[in-house]
């Protein structure tokens, strides 16, 4: 027997064992709400991989997102880039899409993104708040 703990395998095949996790559908919807609720009217969700718990947490934030009537904006982390490029490439993702508000997908892309914005002169949260 298997039993994963937080999320499944990669990909977008059935869970065939069992798993015990955060309800990351809900995390999502509650940091999305989060965020408008502090005026953030452009929030963007940084997507890093295909596993079951970064899904779930991105439909959190469609969810909450079209409940506000704010248009989605999904921001790709590049999976084929070293990290430090990675969330380089993010950081520009979110100047170029204007958003206001960064969920992302889990905390070191959360710090990483962080450090990468103030290195661009954009003060956080000030211009961009970001959540993990």
């Amino acid at each position: 027997p298997v039993g994963l703990i937080e999320r499944n395998l990669r990909g977008a095949r059935p869970l065939a064992a069992d798993l015990v996790a955060y309800d990351d559908l809900e995390a999502g919807r509650v940091v999305t709400r989060h965020v408008l609720d502090t005026g953030r009217r452009r929030p963007a969700f940084v997507l890093g991989s295909p596993t079951s718990s970064h899904q779930a947490r991105l439909a959190g934030y469609l969810l909450e997102a079209h409940a506000a009537g704010v248009p989605p904006c999904v921001v790709e982390q590049p999976a084929e880039l070293a990290p430090k490029e990675a969330y380089g490439a993010v950081a520009d993702q979110l100047l170029a899409a204007r958003a206001d508000a960064a969920v992302c997908y889990q905390d070191y892309t959360a710090v990483g993104v962080i450090l990468e914005l103030l290195t661009r002169g954009t003060r956080v949260p000030a211009d961009v708040a970001v959540t993990g």
